[in-house]
């Protein structure tokens, strides 16, 4: 629990993670503090919780941005604002991307055929998986991979 003498918190709304504003009981003695680093920590943590649920879903094709919310344990509006304002993503890039990130790791330390990383990953259509990481990484799995093997 977070306490700051001398200053009384009048609207503190923390599923949305705006601080709206902090009043002194005292001019003469209040003191600026540090607020917005507790509001940061606190988005650090819901990031880290939400990669967390993705990675233990990586493989599961079939994992939507609704099972998301559920597994959040939020509502789809406010998942979707907190996601934009810390990220600057919606739930559903912030999965694909972390899938992403897990394929780039595998890509880099384990000989898996391109096709078994894409199902590794969540994506069904290998295709479909190598179009999407060209997208994101502005090269193919495959070059990818020789790349950072030949590095």
């Amino acid at each position: 629990m977070l306490k700051i003498r001398n200053v009384e918190m009048e609207s503190l709304n923390m599923n949305r993670g705006h601080l709206f504003k902090i009043k002194p009981k005292n001019d003469h003695c209040f003191k600026q503090y540090k607020v917005e680093h507790v509001i940061e920590q606190s988005d650090d943590e819901f990031i880290n919780t939400a990669r967390s649920i993705i990675e233990s879903r990586i493989s599961d094709s079939e994992y939507t941005a609704e099972m998301f919310v559920r597994d959040m344990n939020t509502s789809k509006t406010v998942l979707y604002n907190k996601f934009s304002r810390i990220v600057g993503q919606s739930p559903k890039e912030f999965i694909r991307n972390v899938r992403l990130q897990h394929a780039t790791h595998l890509l880099k330390y384990n000989d898996m055929k391109i096709w078994e990383i894409a199902n590794e990953v969540g994506f069904c259509d290998a295709a479909y998986f190598t179009r999407v990481f060209k997208k994101k990484i502005g090269e193919s799995p495959t070059l990818y991979r020789r790349k950072h093997i030949d590095a």
